[in-house]
Order: C-alpha cells, then structure tokens, then sequence
C-alpha cells in the first residue's frame, strides 16, 4: 500500500537528512508492519540520541483482529492482510 523501498537506500537518506539537519523521524509499527522503524533503528545507530527526535504513531493493527476494520492492504510478502484501528 505505501510502496517498497531499498532498505539501503532508506538508511543513507535519514543520515543524509541528518547530517543537513533534520532533528525529527516520523515513523509508525504500520508502515511496512514494523520494517519502518527498523530502519529508522539501523540508521540512527550510533548517532547522538540526543540531537534528534523520534516520531511514532500507533493504533493500527495487522496482527489480530481487533478494534474496527479500517481497511484491506498486503504484507510485505504480499499476502491480504485487514488492518484494524484499536485504540
């Protein structure tokens, strides 16, 4: 749903914005059921912690079945997966 992207090349863009400055990473467990913030963690790897901020979100879920069905989309196998809203 929100498309593929070359782990590499998403790592050596958050330390490219980090080195111009960016101090903010918005990220979310959904954005490629968790693959996200996994990047986000290999990229921020030994950087200060203190020099940036992390953004995150959170109520959506595609591990069980529970809350309101929100929509229909594919893991990152490409299998049919709902995704619930629970907060």
């Amino acid at each position: 749903m929100w498309g593929g992207t070359e782990r590499k090349d998403a790592i050596d863009a958050i330390r490219v914005s980090y080195s111009l400055g960016v101090t903010s990473i918005d990220t979310a467990p959904i954005y490629g059921q968790g693959t996200s913030e996994e990047i986000v963690g290999e990229a921020i790897k030994g950087l200060p912690r203190d020099h940036f901020q992390i953004l995150t979100k959170y109520g959506m879920r595609w591990d069980l079945q529970k809350g309101d069905f929100a929509f229909s989309s594919k893991n990152n196998s490409g299998a049919a997966i709902d995704i619930y809203k629970y907060a």
